[in-house]
C-alpha cells in the first residue's frame, strides 16, 4: 500500500511537471503559456531578442493545426493558445505578429477520366482558419483581431497578422486560435459496357508551418529622465531670454 502511494504521488508529480507552464524571459517582457485556459500545452522556442524585436517558433500551433492527409473520410482539430506577456517595468509594448505558412493538398483521384459521362469525380476538400488578438487579460479589452481562412489549398500560402502602433505596459495576453478540416472521398468511373467500376482514391490534407510570434518592444524613458529634459530645456530657455 505504501509503495502504490509513492507510485502515485510520483505519477500526479510527472503530469503536473509535464503539462506546467512554460516560461521564456527576454530583455523587455516575460512570455509565459496558459495552459489551463488552451486547448493544449503550448509549446515554444525562443527565436531572437534584439533590438526590441523578439521572436518565437511556436511549435504547439504548427501541431495543433496539422492534421496530415487523408483518402478517404474526414479529419479536423481546433487551436485555442493563450499567451502572456508580462511587460519589464522600463519598457513598453509596441506592437506583434502571428505568421506562418499554411500547405494544403487537393488532389481529386481519377482526373484522367474528367469529363466523361460514365465518370463521378469524388471529394478532396480542406479548410483552416486562424486568428488572433491582443486582450488585457482573457475576456477582458481587446486592442486587436485578425483573422483569415484557406479553403481547397493546393500548394503553400503565407501569412502575416501583423499590428502596430501600440504603447502598452502591464501584462497582456495573446490569444491565437482556428480550427482546420479534410475530407476526401473515391472518384468513380463505370466502364462501358463492362459489369464492373474502377475506384481512383482522392487526397485531401492540410497543416501549418513555420508558426511565429513575433513581439515588438521600446524602452520608456524613466521619470527622471523626463525631469532631466525638462531642466534642460528650462535652461536653454534662460540662456536665449539672457542673450536678448
Amino acid at each position: 500500500m505504501k509503495l502504490r502511494f509513492i507510485l502515485s504521488a510520483f505519477a500526479l508529480a510527472f503530469s503536473a511537471s509535464a503539462h506546467a507552464d512554460i516560461s521564456i524571459d527576454t530583455r523587455s517582457f516575460t512570455f509565459t503559456s496558459m495552459d489551463s485556459y488552451s486547448y493544449m500545452p503550448v509549446e515554444a522556442r525562443l527565436i531572437s531578442d534584439q533590438g526590441g524585436i523578439t521572436k518565437f517558433n511556436l511549435l504547439s500551433t504548427n501541431w495543433g493545426f496539422d492534421l496530415g492527409s487523408v483518402n478517404q473520410g474526414g479529419n479536423g482539430n481546433s487551436v485555442l493558445e493563450y499567451l502572456n506577456l508580462s511587460i519589464k517595468s522600463g519598457y513598453e509594448l509596441t506592437g506583434f505578429s502571428f505568421s506562418g505558412d499554411v500547405v494544403g493538398q487537393s488532389l481529386i483521384g481519377g482526373a484522367q477520366h474528367t469529363g466523361s459521362m460514365h465518370f463521378t469525380p469524388g471529394a478532396a476538400d480542406n479548410f483552416l482558419k486562424a486568428s488572433t488578438a491582443l486582450t488585457n487579460g482573457i475576456g477582458g479589452e481587446s486592442y486587436s483581431s485578425k483573422m483569415r481562412s484557406f479553403t481547397n489549398l493546393n500548394g503553400g500560402r503565407h501569412f502575416n497578422f501583423e499590428t502596430n502602433g501600440l504603447q502598452l505596459t502591464g501584462d497582456k495576453v495573446i490569444e491565437i486560435g482556428g480550427y482546420a478540416t479534410i475530407f476526401a472521398s473515391d472518384s468513380s468511373y463505370a466502364v462501358p459496357f463492362e459489369e464492373y467500376t474502377n475506384y481512383f482514391p482522392s487526397t485531401a490534407g492540410i497543416r501549418m508551418e513555420n508558426a511565429t510570434l513575433t513581439v515588438f518592444t521600446q524602452p520608456v524613458p524613466e521619470p527622471e529622465t523626463y525631469a532631466l529634459m525638462g531642466m534642460g530645456l528650462l535652461a536653454l530657455a534662460g540662456v536665449a531670454r539672457r542673450r536678448k
